[in-house]
């Protein structure tokens, strides 16, 4: 847990703009680690795995609000993110680094399907359960 409270004496004591930090998750933690701290800003670390959406969600919330990420923009991110990361790193690495990633985004598939993409080393085969994952199986809020 992030002690956003003790951020505010250095916020007090600064001369620059501060960002708190730590245990950041959604909308609930974000208004509250900004109203302890008196910081400036926020960044979101662990809080954006298997959801980047909600960096997004969080900045909408801050100004007053709301949207809401369908299962297909959640199922597009995934699929984006996985072809992005075979582009950088090549097929054969690229699998094998976004299985951090897969297991994050899709953490509620049954275990046999989760072990199954997780397990499966060509990318057109990934790439084909990603897209027969029920999508309301892909991570939300």
């Amino acid at each position: 847990s992030a002690d956003w409270a003790a951020v505010r004496e250095v916020v007090a004591r600064a001369n620059v703009p501060v960002i708190v930090n730590g245990a950041i998750v959604d909308t609930c933690s974000a208004t509250h680690a900004l109203s302890l701290s008196q910081a400036q800003g926020l960044t979101v670390g662990r809080g954006a795995i298997g959801a980047p959406w909600r960096v997004g969600q969080i900045s909408l919330a801050l100004d007053g609000k709301k949207t809401q990420v369908s299962s297909s923009e959640r199922l597009e991110t995934v699929l984006e993110h996985y072809s992005l990361l075979l582009s950088y790193y090549g097929n054969s690495l690229g699998v094998r680094t976004a299985r951090k990633h897969l297991k994050s985004y899709v953490s509620s598939l049954p275990h046999p399907l989760l072990k199954q993409l997780l397990q499966e080393d060509d990318p057109k085969s990934v790439l084909k359960l990603i897209r027969n994952t029920p999508r309301e199986l892909v991570e939300n809020e």
